[in-house]
């Protein structure tokens, strides 16, 4: 039997592809199929992970654990609003302090922006579409796209889109 990586592994990246939609595993099993230790899949068993029944030994439904695992990776994402950020401090959406803007990256497409949380001050970053990243620079009252760091993407960003 193969061991699992030492490597830790958090819910996120946790392949479920791995696992066959029709076959059963017991909990020893899962956790050589998913690369985790018999203890996280113990961890999720008492978060709500269900197994057919209640016999000794466990057995677990393949699409029942995709399922569990879909739903459990969903409800720790959180979705930024149209002029929100994820601030890296809150570890929530929130709106970046006004004049805090700066563009680290820009192609044709997209933006990537970054700022300073109102809340506690700290890091924040996304990535918008193009359009999008300009109108919430307007918004704030900032006109300035120049991007911060490399003047490959500050002539970039001038040239505008292809």
């Amino acid at each position: 039997m193969a061991r699992p990586s030492k490597k830790r592994r958090t819910l996120a990246s946790v392949d479920r592809r791995r696992l066959r939609r029709d076959a059963t595993y017991t909990i020893p099993e899962l956790a050589e199929a998913l690369g985790v230790s018999v203890p996280t899949v113990r961890n999720w068993r008492r978060k709500g992970l269900e197994p057919i029944d209640d016999n000794v030994p466990l057995l677990f439904h393949g699409a029942a654990v995709k399922d569990w695992l879909d739903l459990a990776r969903a409800s720790r994402r959180s979705r930024c609003g149209p002029s929100q950020f994820y601030c890296f401090s809150c570890r929530v959406p929130r709106v970046a302090e006004s004049g805090s803007l700066r563009v680290l990256q820009a192609t044709s497409r997209t933006l990537r922006l970054a700022g300073f949380c109102h809340h506690c001050g700290g890091r924040m970053s996304r990535n918008f579409a193009a359009a999008a990243g300009r109108a919430l620079f307007a918004r704030q009252g900032q006109s300035d796209l120049a991007v911060s760091g490399s003047p490959h993407l500050e002539e970039q960003s001038a040239r505008g889109p292809k």
